[in-house]
């Protein structure tokens, strides 16, 4: 599918270069997201390479001060029509985490519901290469915790009727509960305990119902008042 580059934004890292500098820089980002976002599936291809190697050598040089833009058009490449630019967008994603570290944060909003949404794919290598990179994101925050808005609101209102994505987002939130707990208890109550509550509603075969019971049995140990809003006595 053809798209175009989304605008320009800012995000953490090092201050943005001035003069020449960011001129030359704005040059090569449009140059780069052009061919990310180009017609054919093997330009978009090469794009997604180049701007890999764009964020390793220039990310600290400038680079971040452009995050909402490459992250836009990275997002777009992870709903592309074509199979392999998915799949591939994706396997960069896990490699360019590591690089741009708490500059993802300017881009949860978006990059979490893209990727949950890879997690329940029919490919199994989409679905495979998505869970990569939602464990390379985790990983990649000094506070992963900052991932359970996200990935809550995503489970409570776009999961139903869709088992394996729905299996899948249960697993993650699984795997961040116990640090969200120790450092920020409250973004369980508000966010998570809804979260399991409506997806108890919404769970549409015995896996499903098993996975959300078995978080549901988890939570409600943490304290009294979780254990009360999800009905546990």
């Amino acid at each position: 599918a053809s798209t175009s580059a989304g605008g320009s934004g800012s995000g953490g890292g090092a201050p943005a270069p001035g003069g020449a500098a960011a001129a030359e820089l704005e040059e090569v980002v449009t140059m780069l997201l052009k061919r990310v976002n180009a017609n054919d599936w093997r330009e978009r291809s090469e794009g997604i390479k180049e701007l890999e190697k764009a964020i390793g050598a220039k990310w600290h040089r400038g680079l971040a001060s452009h995050t909402v833009t490459v992250f836009d058009s990275l997002v777009m490449r992870l709903n592309d029509g074509n199979s392999k630019v998915n799949v591939l967008a994706l396997q960069s994603l896990s490699r360019i985490l590591p690089m741009v570290g708490e500059s993802a944060v300017a881009v949860l909003n978006t990059l979490v519901p893209a990727l949950a949404a890879n997690l329940g794919s029919t490919n199994s290598g989409i679905a495979a290469a998505a869970g990569e990179a939602m464990r390379t994101l985790t990983r990649s925050l000094s506070d992963p915790s900052r991932l359970v808005q996200h990935v809550a609101h995503f489970a409570k209102f776009s999961t139903r009727g869709k088992p394996a994505m729905m299996l899948s987002i249960v697993g993650t939130l699984d795997e961040l509960i116990p640090g969200c707990w120790e450092h920020r208890p409250h973004l369980v109550h508000k966010y998570v305990v809804p979260c399991v509550v409506a997806l108890q509603a919404s769970a549409q075969n015995s896996q499903c119902r098993a996975a959300v019971a078995q978080l549901r049995a988890r939570l409600a140990v943490l304290d009294a008042d979780v254990a009360r809003a999800l009905g546990v006595k």
